[in-house]
């Protein structure tokens, strides 16, 4: 594998511009489908168990490690 094959997934100087003045990027796309369910499913356990523990209702946002997916 080409050790530089990463340089042509890189943010752009607009997309990291965009997120330093506004604290987010969104990157269409970034992962497939597949990936993106089974991530979804995990968050949605940690967040069942996180409301859970601290009692919090279903409509608080989950905010853990600063990660919002």
């Amino acid at each position: 594998m080409n050790a530089d094959k990463w340089l042509e997934h890189r943010a752009t100087k607009e997309q990291l511009d965009f997120f330093e003045e506004q604290g987010y990027l969104i990157i269409e796309n970034a992962i497939d489908a597949d990936l993106l369910g089974r991530v979804n499913e995990a968050a949605d356990r940690v967040w069942a168990r996180e409301r859970e523990k601290f009692g919090a209702s279903k409509d608080v946002l989950l905010n853990k490690f600063r990660t919002i997916i």
